[in-house]
């Protein structure tokens, strides 16, 4: 069986690049308050300075294998208490194999930098403190990088799901608008053969935009506006006097982006739920002002009911939340319904 050990992490480095600096600084703060000459710590500053750097390197290397294996066998949520007693074993272990390299290997060099009076049990209590030290910065350091691995599965968990759900908003949507223009057809085709024919001809070029981008999340605010403006001549040739609209210049906002088939839907709702006639003729203006895109039109709400499923705006600010942005309004004022709609930065993530 063969042994797998896991990457080191580079943040390792900086337990053993502490230490060192702390002995520089505490060598240094000796000489300058006269606790050491300069030649008692040119004799052995410089070699228990590399004896720390590379036990400390290799300490801290031993205890992050083993809390790495700790931390898939036995995690501390399963047993907090088992787990502790685990690491207290690892420190005192560590701590005893610490103890016995000093006391057999370095002693005389320890001995000749501690004061005359310091006993030789803090050649055992040392290794112990320091490797609770280490155990401690080591369990931080992994429990940070499961906190940024469980952040980042947790956002590509999120994209994932705001994908789907956006393209099903998205399929929904491009649904509706098929059904309800087959609809608009079936009933010229009884009314006026050659009007029908024109419809189909017009219609052909506006679902052609629909397919073409079908599998775009956003799209210019001047190929939306030219598709409308061919949508909105459909219904125009059909309710004639009935029905008028207004497309202002759009050419200070033509770049910036929106939802495709934005305009459609709010289109689409004014009709569907508003009259229509000769004698109340449905106006439709969609201006710009201050980064929104507005769409209005007077509120002249049908005598009968209307089935509606109410998913149309509803879903139409739900694309917005999706796309982390600013979300439509929609307000009746002066007896006009205005939708304002946020148009989307071209550096927007």
């Amino acid at each position: 069986m063969q042994i797998k050990f896991p990457k080191l992490n580079f943040k390792l480095f900086i337990i053993p690049l502490v230490g060192t600096l702390m002995i520089l600084i505490s060598t240094g703060l000796m000489y300058l308050f006269g606790f050491k000459t300069f030649e008692q710590i040119q004799d052995h500053a410089s070699k228990r300075i590399v004896l720390l750097a590379v036990e400390t390197f290799l300490a801290v290397s031993v205890i992050h294998y083993i809390l790495k294996v700790f931390n898939k066998k036995f995690p501390w949520e399963k047993s907090w208490i088992f787990r502790f007693f685990l690491d207290t074993m690892v420190v005192f272990c560590m701590g005893a194999i610490m103890a016995y390299y000093f006391n057999d290997r370095t002693t005389a060099a320890v001995r000749n930098f501690l004061p005359p009076n310091m006993p030789l049990e803090l050649s055992f209590i040392m290794p112990v403190i320091m490797n609770t030290l280490f155990v401690c910065v080591v369990e931080l350091i992994l429990l940070y990088e499961n906190h940024a691995n469980m952040n980042v599965k947790i956002a590509i968990m999120e994209k994932e799901r705001i994908n789907s759900a956006y393209s099903a908003l998205k399929q929904q949507l491009d649904h509706h608008f098929l059904f309800n223009n087959l609809s608009v057809l079936s009933s010229l085709i009884y009314e006026d053969v050659d009007k029908a024919d024109d419809f189909i001809q017009d219609f052909s070029k506006v679902y052609r935009y629909v397919l073409q981008i079908n599998d775009r999340d956003l799209v210019t605010v001047e190929e939306e506006l030219d598709f409308i403006d061919a949508y909105l001549y459909l219904f125009k040739s059909r309710f004639e006097c009935g029905f008028e609209y207004r497309i202002d210049d759009m050419s200070a906002v033509n770049q910036r982006f929106l939802p495709p088939l934005t305009l459609q839907v709010l289109v689409e709702n004014a009709i569907k739920h508003n009259e229509v006639s000769k004698q109340n003729p449905l106006h439709i203006r969609i201006s710009h002002q201050d980064g929104l895109l507005s769409v209005s039109n007077n509120h002249q709400p049908k005598m009968e009911d209307v089935y509606s499923t109410k998913t149309g705006l509803r879903n139409l600010t739900e694309k917005f939340n999706l796309l982390n942005t600013t979300a439509p309004t929609f307000k009746l004022e002066n007896k006009a319904f205005i939708a304002r709609i946020p148009l989307i930065e071209a550096d927007h993530d």
